[in-house]
């Protein structure tokens, strides 16, 4: 399944409280009828796209999550 992933401490909401986290945002849709949470999954990482950064808010991380999602759409030739 092709995602991108966040692996870090979410410096942009809880910086108070450092600890790891492992976010996934799978790019393209399941069929009909599937529910992702009832399906084993695996993934391999083909491309580091960037390192952590702290956004001054969400509307500034959306916009660079959007950035990043074209960037592996591209990459992966989605």
């Amino acid at each position: 399944m092709p995602a991108v992933f966040s692996i870090g401490m979410r410096p942009t909401f809880q910086p108070e409280e450092p600890r790891l986290c492992i976010e996934a945002h799978v790019l393209e849709a399941l069929p009909p009828g599937r529910e992702f949470y009832k399906i084993k999954s695996a993934f391999y990482f083909e491309k580091r796209l960037r390192g952590m950064i702290a956004f001054k808010n969400s509307e500034e991380l959306k916009q660079q999550m959007a950035k990043d999602v074209k960037i592996a759409k591209t990459s992966l030739c989605l």
